[in-house]
């Protein structure tokens, strides 16, 4: 009974602790309000139905994410403390990608984290880079990766030790013609926890850091605003705290969205739309429309008045439309009723005259059949007896046409005798003739 009692209360800690880290991580902005913070700052291109990304202005050639700012460490671990003024929204939600064509691309999240980067490092060396869109991060396993992904090596910024904590790392980066040979050396690390409903960017450990560093590290302490004209306004490189911008909700909701300072282009090749696990696709895109639209009010104002004017007019006829529907339905009713006797009679009828059509067909059918035999039987009677009559007639005629032939054959062949017998005459015949003439002309001669 214990073990149950024990298992149930674990159990039940379980569902609490996933349900708040979901409510937490779930609740930091919203997607649409970096649409009008962020448009100053650079591009927003629409790349599919409701789906955007946004590119930079004034950029160098070289330039890659995570370069202008410092590393600082706090309760959620390695955080990336920028100096560019988009910086509260691109570095600690969304994902970068580089693509061909317009370089380096930020996708929007509402996942908040100190800093979304993966590490390498070695004894001398230790380097960073943005996670791609087809990173997840969930409470329990942290980051994994939708597909097989190796990031290039000219994507990530290395330097050493010495200088990893500097407030300004991008002029100790490593030149990009040695960044291979240390990428190559290098061993990956990227782990990313949860710990009290926070975040963590673990990394490379800090007391490894410290190790190659020689001194401690001290803990800084994060401190949020509204105000986006006192976060924008700071010093930042000069300053030794963090501050941090996050939006409240009455700044999100007065969001306003110009959708014809949005550019429509063309689709990323190289990403894979399909494997991409960042819900980069605007939550509000509807409701913004509707407060853009100048008739939304005007549409309102009509639909009141137009339901007003029903409601007074359905008060009016309520009495006459319930006595015209009752009319109605009694109505209906007879019909219904008329007609189920209607089809319950043909059922019947239907019924009974298939009973006498069989009946009748089957008399037909016995009465058919008994003709048939007896068809059949006088056929066979007179068939026998015209059999044998016939029998008869024939060996008769046959016998006659024997007994006529035969006597055909002896007339011809006295016919023939006879013939025979004149020829020999006739043979004769002449030859006395000729010997008559023969003797005559002996005679004379003499």
């Amino acid at each position: 009974m214990k073990k149950i009692v024990i298992f149930t209360i674990v159990m039940f800690g379980i569902m609490l602790s996933s349900a708040n880290a979901k409510t937490f991580y779930r609740n930091y902005s919203d997607i649409d309000f970096f649409y009008s913070s962020l448009e100053p700052y650079g591009e927003w291109i629409e790349i599919g139905y409701d789906d955007y990304i946004w590119r930079p202005y004034r950029i160098d050639r070289n330039w890659r994410p995570y370069s202008e700012g410092r590393w600082e460490w706090t309760r959620n671990g390695w955080y990336w403390d920028s100096y560019e003024p988009f910086g509260w929204a691109t570095y600690h939600y969304g994902r970068w990608y580089l693509d061909d064509y317009y370089g380096w691309v930020w996708m929007p999240d509402y996942e908040w984290a100190p800093a979304w980067v993966e590490w390498r490092y070695n004894n001398n060396y230790i380097g960073w880079a943005p996670l791609p869109p087809y990173a997840k991060y969930h409470y329990r396993t942290g980051i994994s990766f939708s597909i097989n992904w190796h990031s290039n090596y000219y994507c990530w910024n290395f330097v050493t030790f010495n200088h990893f904590t500097s407030r300004r790392v991008n002029n100790y980066f490593v030149q990009v013609n040695n960044v291979n040979r240390i990428y190559k050396n290098t061993k990956y690390r990227t782990r990313y926890f949860s710990d009290n409903n926070r975040i963590v960017n673990g990394g490379v450990s800090r007391r490894f850091v410290e190790r190659k560093i020689g001194r401690k590290l001290t803990t800084k302490r994060i401190n949020r605003t509204d105000d986006f004209t006192s976060y924008n306004r700071r010093d930042a490189k000069s300053s030794r705290g963090i501050v941090e911008y996050r939006p409240s909700e009455k700044s999100i909701k007065r969001t306003t969205i110009d959708r014809k300072n949005v550019t429509k282009g063309r689709k990323l090749k190289g990403l894979k739309r399909d494997k991409v696990v960042i819900n980069r696709k605007s939550r509000l895109d509807k409701t913004v429309r509707k407060h853009n639209s100048k008739n939304a009010e005007t549409k309102r104002s009509r639909n009141k008045v137009e339901n007003m004017n029903y409601e007074k007019y359905r008060d009016k006829n309520e009495i006459n439309r319930s006595s015209k529907k009752y009319i109605s339905r009694s109505k209906k009713e007879q019909k219904y009723n008329n007609n189920k006797s209607v089809k319950r009679e043909n059922k019947r009828y239907n019924r009974n005259s298939s009973k006498v059509e069989k009946r009748n067909n089957n008399e037909y059918k016995k009465s058919r059949s008994t003709n048939y035999k007896r068809k059949t039987n006088n056929l066979t009677k007179s068939s026998k007896k015209n059999n044998s009559s016939y029998r008869k007639k024939s060996s008769a005629s046959y016998y006659k046409s024997k007994s006529k032939s035969k006597r055909n054959k002896n007339y011809s062949t006295t016919k023939r005798s006879i013939s025979k017998k004149n020829s020999n005459k006739d043979e004769t015949k002449i030859v006395s003739k000729k010997t008559s003439k023969k003797t005559r002309v002996s005679s004379r001669k003499k």
